[in-house]
């Protein structure tokens, strides 16, 4: 999946009005231009890379994560995944209207949903990964005109990405991930005409950011510098010679956004002045022909989306604040008996999954850095002391870090991430030293929970559906606890009881009917406390127990009935508590005090316009 940053917003659709960043008055030129827009007029020709001022403006603020689709040539829509559904929409930037594409995903029911998506240069055709029923992802093409979709490649040894398509429709950049093979990944190309695969390419994992030249000999990539640095270098791959070379060395962390339309230019993102802003490289024969300059800064924890053919650039902007809060809790009335108090002041916006240590005498949480999210080195593991204030960070050499857990030992914590190579699993913290000690990697571990003697680990992963199993950390043996269909949408889906005897999951039958039950470490049959109706149990999620044993709180997502939720261990019915907006809830072990998470997840789309040196052909190739 393509991006620097994370996931999931809030907002609403807005386009007139819309926020510029130029001292110039937003004319109706540009990428509204290049549509034949009513109101707007052809896309200008700059002289230099001075001559006329940049316009950055804002086109979209949708309630999800938009980031994994494509402009159409024209700039007037955008493709993205409806998280609704599933399916694969396109958006309407000049209208902000909504239109799907396709009608399969229904995500309660069938558990298929939309991916990365790519229009074609013809404006008439999106290209998308597609997760089937099997579990991984498929290759397919779909045509504006609401005709069936075409699958294109499906492999059930990969995962195949599309990033661009090249300029005369032939063939489809892909990112082809290895279901066989840990950690590999391929750059790729598929011929449009019948799905056939050219691996260009392989990369350990580590594969990010790829285009295609608009000539279509070349592909430019971003790859780290070595196996323990988090910055990257940017190199070109001669599509027909089979060789490559470095375009971009530099110390600085430098990812390619896109190659621009006009074939002699590579947009790419750079923190090398600090901040993280936008370079233009001009390029000749796939080599650099001249230096690199700064043509937008401060593009904070950008997401590229890619350019339309007019040479405007679509963006992704992550706004998402939310903070860790504690607050007095009482356990009879499960009310708050306090306002939330804010944990800290400090990288405000940034700070999440709290977790309370065994002993109660410390909250570690998590706290995002910088402008590039999701990189080695963006996050650290705040500790800090309930009694004193006094905090500690550490900085593990980890990155996209989440569902902290300490060990009942109280010397180390669990967690998800990815290491340096980009591996994904669930790693130990030494809470005094950061030493990162790997437990489980693999592409299906999911997520992970102590047992009650910290000598294994209760885990929910994936692969031909769901497994619960219970791991041995010393010998690695593993005992198959559960195993069921998989769910079509996960966030901590395990929830440990206070004494480590019982886990709480949500159980799916083949028929889609979802069940909220809980079940023995030990063994044995998992026993129903909720039954959802078909289709009401998306999303059901952040299971916690109370201190006491007698309640398991939740969150429901969906249109009716979201929010918290609480049910009856011995049976009952389940009561929804109007108190608490919260994302997640962690009792302190004396269960008279909750750390909570509020705020708002949030992402905007932005079109860069006017910053190519020159004229970019917007003619309508097909």
């Amino acid at each position: 999946m393509r991006g620097m940053t994370g996931i999931l917003a809030v907002g609403l659709v807005v386009f007139a009005g819309c926020k510029s960043e130029s001292s110039r008055p937003a004319d109706g030129s540009g990428v509204l231009a290049a549509a034949g827009l009513p109101g707007s007029v052809p896309a200008s020709t700059t002289a230099g890379q001075d001559s006329t001022p940049l316009v950055a403006r804002r086109v979209w603020q949708p309630d999800f994560h938009p980031f994994w689709g494509g402009p159409s040539p024209d700039g007037r829509y955008l493709s993205f995944t409806d998280w609704t559904k599933g399916d694969l929409a396109i958006h309407d930037i000049l209208t902000g209207e909504d239109r799907p594409l396709t009608s399969d995903g229904s995500l309660t029911e069938s558990h298929e949903f939309a991916l990365n998506s790519t229009f074609a240069p013809d404006g008439r055709r999106v290209a998308y990964a597609w997760e089937n029923l099997e579990g991984y992802h498929e290759l397919r093409v779909v045509g504006l005109d609401g005709s069936r979709p075409r699958t294109l490649l499906s492999d059930p040894a990969v995962n195949v990405y599309p990033r661009e398509w090249s300029r005369d429709g032939e063939q489809i950049l892909v990112s082809v991930e290895s279901l066989e093979k840990e950690r590999t990944n391929h750059i790729g190309l598929v011929a449009a005409a019948d799905g056939s695969l050219r691996l260009l390419k392989e990369l350990d994992g580590r594969g990010d950011g790829m285009s295609l030249s608009p000539d279509g000999r070349f592909v430019v990539y971003d790859f780290p510098t070595d196996e323990d640095s988090p910055e990257r270098d940017i190199y070109v791959i001669d599509v027909e010679a089979g060789g490559e070379h470095s375009l971009v060395e530099h110390p600085a962390d430098d990812r390619v956004l896109g190659w621009a339309p006009d074939g002699k230019h590579v947009l790419f993102a750079s923190d090398r002045t600090g901040t993280l802003g936008a370079w233009l490289l001009p390029v000749a024969d796939g080599r650099p022909a001249g230096e690199a300059w700064l043509v937008k800064p401060d593009m904070w924890r950008v997401e590229p989306i890619g350019f339309a053919r007019n040479g405007s650039y679509f963006y992704g902007i992550s706004t998402r604040m939310v903070d860790v809060y504690v607050a007095a809790f009482d356990p009879e009335t499960a009310e708050l008996v306090e306002t939330p108090t804010l944990v800290s002041q400090r990288f405000q916006g940034s700070n999440s999954d709290p977790a309370w240590s065994p002993d109660g005498r410390y909250l570690a949480y998590i706290s995002v850095r910088g402008a590039a999210a999701g990189v080695l080195g963006s996050e650290v593991v705040v500790i800090r002391s309930v009694d004193t204030g006094e905090v500690r960070e550490l900085e593990p050499k980890l990155m996209r870090i989440s569902h902290l857990r300490w060990s009942p030992d109280g010397g180390s914590l669990l967690v998800r991430g990815r290491d340096e190579k980009n591996r994904r699993g669930l790693y130990q913290i030494d809470v005094q030293t950061a030493e990162v000690t790997p437990l489980f990697e693999h592409e299906t571990a999911a997520y992970g929970e102590w047992t009650a003697d910290g000598k294994a680990l209760v885990l929910y992963a994936f692969g031909e559906g769901v497994r619960i199993t219970r791991r041995s950390l010393e010998s690695g043996d593993e005992e198959v606890l559960y195993r069921g269909p998989a769910p079509s949408f996960v966030v901590e889906p395990l929830g440990m009881s206070p004494d480590g005897s019982e886990i709480a999951f949500v159980h799916h039958d083949e028929g889609g009917t979802a069940s909220f039950v809980i079940m023995p470490v030990a063994g044995g049959a998992p026993r129903e406390l909720v039954r959802f109706e078909r289709g009401e149990s998306w999303p059901i999620m952040n299971f916690r127990w109370s201190i006491d044993r007698r309640y398991v709180f939740y969150v429901r997502g969906g249109d009716e009935g979201a929010g918290l939720w609480r049910v009856p261990v011995e049976g009952g019915e389940p009561e929804k508590l109007e108190w608490l907006d919260a994302g997640q809830l962690r009792f302190h072990p004396d269960g008279r005090r909750i750390a909570l998470t509020r705020g708002q997840a949030g992402n905007e789309v932005w079109v860069m316009e006017d910053f190519l040196p020159a004229t970019v052909d917007t003619s309508d190739e097909r």
